[in-house]
């Protein structure tokens, strides 16, 4: 088959800041072919800053060709044209968690237990393969995501869940740091070691992102979002953890202990690995008879779209944008003839030579200024420039002003959690529905979760003392009878 026949584009599933995605077809011999997400760099980003972008592209593709696990997003193929790039990525029909949540969300639908727990496990095992791996030598490749949140989480409609976008990820093997001070993923999401020292986070990191994602399935809102990127990036700092069971009750001793603990501020006192998080979790569930597996999931999702898949395939893609990308794609250079992803394939060094110097770091300023605008990084620690400085002592000025007299200026993140946790969340379950419930096994199982199990506890202690009593009485009634 001719090379400008091996995709074909269908639709335009969505636009950030650094990419575009299309759904599209793959071709292969025999007629044969397979529905793909191809991921496009955008053209005037390689332009503005084509060092630079060019070698965070590198980095993602050699990455992605050395990850091969069931929750994580597969790659099939890298190209470059012209003036852009090109990953093929595995096609997930269904939705981001991101989305789930908003239309769980918007029916006032809470969160089951059993589905939240069995999201984060899926993704503890794809994260978990991800910082283990190692190099062909068997050295520790550091690989951390770095962005994780629910848009990067994605979830099929037959109950797959897998992590995307390694396109943030860190790891020793990069060729090129990140520009020191930039600080990696949405600020919502980031742990709070990465607003001190980004350059000496660890995979514990990830960790914590796994947490915020965690507690806001179970609450039905957002943890550290805040009005402003700023104040977003200050919350996390205080790193102040609402008690979630102001906003839900239902939420075990066991499975909380869990969801603190991955939530710890200082990274020594979280879960070291993806795997003793999931391990925890995953006892959890066993000792509560919380019922954890993908039918549920699948329900949910498919509940959601209304089983209406046809209607989810994104934009129709212009005739001009289809010429464009039809004629780049056409002329793209298979990975190992392309002289930027040189020995891509291999994992060799690739040919483009970035270095982390003053140099480098000066000719992508402007490009920082426009991502992390108002955070600088000084000495070890991240610190706000002059701009949002007198921002603050402005909104300061104003608390002082207020017409009541108790305000005695602005509220502590302590003060300013504790309120938002009265914010209304989600309240309809949908356990009794949940294709679980069918099973007898389950069913009779759930009974003891919760405060039933506390209940039934209980009444075995009662029970037990009573039937203890009832021995001692007949005891001394035989021996009253024998006297």
């Amino acid at each position: 088959m001719a090379q400008e026949q091996r995709f074909e584009l269908v639709s335009t599933l969505g636009r950030g800041g650094m990419a575009e995605v299309f759904l599209g077809w793959m071709h292969s011999v025999g007629g044969l072919r397979r529905k793909v997400a191809i991921k496009r760099i955008l053209p005037e980003l390689i332009q503005k800053q084509s060092k630079l972008f060019q070698q965070m592209f590198v980095d993602e593709a050699r990455l992605a060709f050395q990850l091969e696990h069931d929750n994580i997003v597969r790659v099939y193929d890298v190209g470059q044209t012209s003036n852009t790039f090109f990953i093929v990525m595995e096609y997930i029909e269904g939705f981001d968690l991101k989305s789930v949540m908003e239309k769980l969300r918007t029916n006032n639908t809470i969160f089951p237990l059993g589905v939240a727990i069995y999201i984060t496990l899926q993704v503890c095992a794809g994260l978990g393969y991800a910082h283990s791996l190692t190099d062909a030598e068997g050295k520790p490749l550091g690989l951390i995501h770095n962005d994780i949140s629910p848009p990067n989480i994605l979830i099929g409609r037959h109950g797959e869940v897998k992590v995307a976008d390694f396109g943030l990820s860190d790891a020793r093997s990069n060729d090129v740091s990140t520009p020191e001070g930039m600080i990696k993923g949405k600020f919502a999401y980031i742990s709070p070691e990465s607003t001190k020292n980004p350059p000496a986070i660890t995979s514990r990191s990830d960790i914590f992102s796994i947490g915020i994602c965690l507690w806001e399935m179970l609450a039905g809102r957002r943890l550290f979002q805040r009005s402003t990127d700023i104040e977003t990036f200050k919350a996390v700092k205080a790193c102040v953890i609402p008690d979630i069971r102001r906003i839900r009750n239902d939420i075990p001793d066991e499975l909380l202990k869990v969801l603190y603990k991955a939530l710890a501020p200082n990274p020594d006192d979280r879960y070291q690995t993806c795997e003793s998080l999931y391990l925890d979790l995953a006892s959890v569930a066993t000792a509560l008879a919380i019922p954890i597996n993908r039918f549920d999931l699948a329900w949910i999702v498919n509940d959601l779209a209304d089983n209406r898949w046809s209607e989810f395939g994104g934009e129709k893609v212009s005739e001009a944008m289809q010429k464009t990308l039809q004629d780049e794609l056409g002329g793209m250079l298979p990975p190992g003839d392309a002289e930027i992803l040189g020995e891509i394939v291999t994992g060799v060094s690739v040919a483009v030579d970035v270095k982390s110097s003053e140099q480098a770091i000066a000719q992508n300023a402007n490009w920082l200024n426009d991502v992390f605008d108002e955070v600088g990084f000084e000495d070890g620690a991240v610190v706000f420039t002059d701009k949002e400085k007198e921002k603050e002592k402005q909104d300061a000025t104003k608390a002082s002003d207020t017409s009541n007299p108790s305000a005695n200026g602005p509220k502590t993140a302590a003060e300013i959690a504790a309120q938002e946790v009265t914010q209304d969340s989600p309240t309809r379950r949908i356990n009794d529905i949940l294709p679980s419930s069918k099973s007898v096994l389950i069913s009779r199982a759930s009974m003891v979760s919760g405060p039933h199990r506390h209940l039934r506890s209980a009444c075995y202690v009662l029970l037990g003392l009573i039937i203890g009593a009832i021995a001692t009485l007949a005891l001394v009634m035989l021996h009253i009878i024998d006297v």
